[in-house]
């Protein structure tokens, strides 16, 4: 494996290693809390997530200029697991149209997977629509406030079904938590899966070898072997291979695949991403003492036929320490003026829903490469539909209030730029007749033999609900198959 391999500063190291000597009601609250808050980083409208204030998971490429797209690759070892929001949700059959797959070419990818990635979930109303692909159940404690909703929804299910609202428990990518509400900031206790966890395992594999701080300037494919160039000055600048699987993140892996194939542009696609609050009608005291965790607590899958045939995901979030700070933003010196007792009332009652679209419904970006001058140029590309989507999304939801019991908040949202929800990718798209850059079921785009994609890269479109299980999976599938390749 040849890695950039970046790794956490000592200053994010020590804040870390702090908190672990500490149980949680030891940690103080307010030091806490300025930490929090300076390692938020805008971008695109939406916070961009730090690790104990630390934003060295993104790569933030001087080469690459953006214009009106906030599109991120990683040079950390463990890339940008440092930082995700941990949900995990297969593909389905409705997922997978357009696709040369199934769900059965995925089924035994998703089972092999599951066999060494901590997750949590459970078999419930979800499940009927997105299998579990696992037999080993984890239920994390649910906030206060999300029992409270789930009761609702329980109690609504026959409604919200014949309304196209399918509904379940979150599944995140962890076995346990400690509660200590740390979730998006960086877990002390390194409770939510990284890469890094499987890269520590593979290193005492007698077949695996890892090099880092090595960058893959280029690839060159011939008839037998794949020559790598790298940023090495030693016998690690250029290296022979018999075959390649690239890894890259998204946009890393396009700045290396179109000079390969000698194209100078190509369309990713992207999960257009909103923020919205949601008000519910019930308040909750105390919430901001609760122990719990800051993940996701649901999700849910909303279909709006008058103008998609694709589904629209949300995730919902109950309190974190966003909140606060987020009612100091959009008040501004009125937040000081009120009393105590107003923020709370708000607060006690406030949920976070983030919503995510198909790649049908949301913009792409077109990257468009200089290779006299190794930059790149990323732009967007509007789509007419995702407005009317989200407002479909939220008018269902508000029509629906009295089930719920509260309401969206969509005119106080937050969309972010493409490219921000993190979930993009198809650029180099697998086809059952690929042509261009498309991808054969291998991941080899534009007729290369010996050189795989095994990212988003080459997902056929992207899917509303999460990408990160998928990846994996298919990345096993194509690795799995090795031998055919040769």
């Amino acid at each position: 494996m040849l890695d950039a391999g970046a790794t956490m500063p000592d200053a994010a190291r020590d804040i870390r290693a702090r908190m672990v000597r500490q149980v949680p009601n030891e940690w103080d609250r307010s030091e806490l809390e300025r930490l929090n808050l300076q390692g938020l980083k805008d971008r695109g409208q939406v916070p961009l997530k730090t690790t104990f204030g630390s934003d060295y998971p993104y790569h933030f490429n001087p080469l690459v200029q953006e214009h009106g797209v906030t599109l991120l690759g990683s040079r950390a070892r463990g890339g940008l697991s440092n930082v995700w929001g941990a949900c995990i949700l297969p593909l389905n059959e409705r997922d997978l149209l357009g696709w040369p797959l199934t769900v059965s070419d995925f089924e035994p990818h998703y089972q092999a997977v599951f066999r060494w990635l901590p997750h949590s979930q459970v078999q419930d109303e979800l499940a009927e629509h997105y299998p579990l692909h696992s037999s080993y159940y984890r239920k994390l404690g649910l906030s206060r406030q999300a029992r409270s909703l789930q009761a609702d929804l329980r109690a609504a299910g026959a409604a919200l079904a014949s309304a196209g609202i399918r509904y379940g428990r979150s599944r995140l990518a962890l076995s346990n938590c400690f509660y200590c509400g740390q979730c998006l900031h960086g877990c002390p206790y390194e409770l939510i899966y990284s890469s890094n966890e499987t890269l520590d395992d593979l290193l005492h594999h007698p077949g695996f070898t890892y090099h880092g701080n090595t960058v893959i300037e280029a690839l060159e494919e011939h008839a037998q072997e794949v020559i790598l160039r790298t940023s090495r000055d030693d016998a690690l600048g250029r290296i022979v291979a018999e075959r390649v699987y690239v890894a890259a993140g998204v946009l890393n892996t396009a700045l290396l695949i179109l000079p390969l194939l000698d194209q100078r542009e190509m369309v990713i696609r992207d999960s257009a991403y909103n923020l919205v609050p949601f008000l519910r009608y019930e308040r909750m005291p105390r919430v901001e003492i609760e122990s719990l965790y800051t993940l996701a607590q649901l999700f849910m899958e909303v279909d709006v036929p008058e103008e998609s045939s694709r589904n629209a995901h949300l995730q919902w979030y109950s309190y974190n320490d966003f909140y606060r700070q987020e009612m100091r933003r959009t008040l501004g010196r009125l937040y000081r003026l009120l009393p105590e007792l107003v923020p709370r009332q708000v607060i006690e009652r406030m949920w976070t829903i983030q919503t995510f679209l198909h790649s049908d419904d949301s913009p792409s970006i077109r990257l468009r490469f200089d290779q006299s001058y190794q930059r790149a140029e990323l732009t967007a590309i509007e789509n007419a539909r995702t407005a009317k989507v989200l407002r479909a999304v939220y008018r269902k939801l508000r029509a629906l209030s009295h089930l719920f019991g509260g309401r969206p908040l969509p005119l106080m949202g937050r969309m972010g730029a493409p490219g921000g929800s993190f979930h993009a990718g198809a650029s180099l798209p697998m086809a059952r007749q690929p042509r261009g850059l498309e991808s054969d079921t291998a991941g080899r785009p534009g007729g290369l033999q010996r050189i795989h994609v095994v990212d988003a890269s080459v997902l056929s479109n992207i899917a509303a609900s999460t990408i990160t299980l998928s990846v994996m999976a298919n990345a096993h599938r194509i690795a799995a198959a090795h031998r055919e390749y040769s």
